[in-house]
């Protein structure tokens, strides 16, 4: 899609018209912020600000992500790839929409995963450490009791190997 300096929509292809289920004669001349989750819009507006100002300070491509709005309401997540030129004095923003619905569905799974891996390993730790830690409690009240000198050498080689244990 294109827009022109003000936010407005210029042109718009089929793609556009596939991800956000609006005919071309429907966008002409409207806001972009129509294709914005409402519930998300101040930030939305903030990210494309933010955008804007980089490109025009840098002139180079800027991608946002942001959270989409189709005809029917339904949200889904989108990437833009911005860029802007000038045309007879004017600025146009040309935004090339990506649906990264199912990029997000596996990071979600992916972070779910990593969640579910550190709960294992804390509870893993825990498990390996009690036994250990009980072990350790029992050689220091051994060590209390009068033992023969061969019998300490071995109480120092176990409590040794319980340090590297733990």
């Amino acid at each position: 899609m294109v827009t022109d300096s003000k936010g407005n929509i210029i042109e718009w292809n089929k793609g556009a018209e596939v991800a956000f289920c609006y005919s071309e004669s429907e966008v002409l001349g409207k806001s972009l912020t129509m294709l914005m989750s409402e519930k998300r819009m101040k930030d939305s507006v903030k990210q494309l600000l933010r955008v804007k100002d980089k490109l025009h300070q840098t002139n180079e491509g800027e991608t946002v992500e942001m959270v989409g709005l189709k005809k029917n309401g339904e949200e889904f997540p989108v990437q833009f790839a911005v860029s802007s030129w000038f045309c007879e004095k004017e600025r146009y923003y040309c935004a090339i929409m990506l649906d990264i619905s199912k990029r997000k569905k596996l990071e979600n799974k992916l972070k779910q995963k990593t969640k579910d891996l550190e709960l294992f390993l804390y509870r893993s730790s825990h498990d390996l450490k009690a036994p250990l830690t009980s072990a350790e409690g029992l050689l220091n009240l051994i060590k209390e009791e009068k033992v023969e000198e061969r019998l300490k050498v071995l109480i120092d080689m176990l409590s040794s190997s319980l340090k590297t244990g733990k």
